[in-house]
């Protein structure tokens, strides 16, 4: 019955186990306050995942709880400043490898991209380079890549049609 329950350290996940409320009280001592956080049986999150189960068919995606707040946090390297841009590239690339990890749909890795190169694209970094580093992606990691059964150039397409819809202007996309 606890074959589906997974914990890191303050974080508890218990897929499909009616059986679990039964048994707190012998897991946590009676000090600990354990809150749950989903609000239905059909939807939560876990650590950074958006698990969501519809028609026995489970779907994950990114969850970011900054994403919660009112206020803008800079999670990723300005470019304006000292900072070397070779390696705040390859945080784009390694951010794109738990995207693919973590998301079982191309719509969903499609919208987590675009958020994060949106916000790289403010903070300096240039298009091409982000370009460049998604190809890299996607041929050194074709393994997380084929589940998406999309090509190099659909998937850059996919991303591209979001940045236009949000009104980032081609023309800096080109550059």
């Amino acid at each position: 019955m606890f074959y589906t329950s997974f914990r890191y350290l303050d974080d508890l996940c218990s897929l499909d186990n009616s059986l679990f409320h039964t048994y707190i009280k012998n897991i946590y001592p009676k000090e600990l306050i354990l809150l749950q956080s989903n609000n239905s049986d059909d939807k939560a999150t876990f650590l950074d995942l958006d698990v969501q189960i519809n028609n026995l068919h489970c779907t994950l995606k990114i969850y970011d709880k900054r994403d919660d707040f009112d206020f803008n946090i800079v999670i990723f390297p300005q470019l304006d400043g000292d900072v070397p841009s070779s390696p705040s590239y390859g945080i784009y690339l390694s951010q794109l490898i738990r995207f693919a990890r973590l998301c079982n749909r191309v719509d969903d890795f499609h919208e987590q991209n675009s958020i994060m190169s949106r916000k790289l694209l403010k903070q300096g970094f240039l298009y091409h380079k982000l370009r460049k580093a998604f190809g890299k992606f996607y041929n050194r990691h074709f393994d997380l890549v084929k589940q998406f059964n999309s090509s190099l150039n659909n998937l850059i397409e996919g991303v591209y049609r979001i940045h236009i819809s949000m009104g980032i202007s081609s023309k800096r996309l080109k550059k």
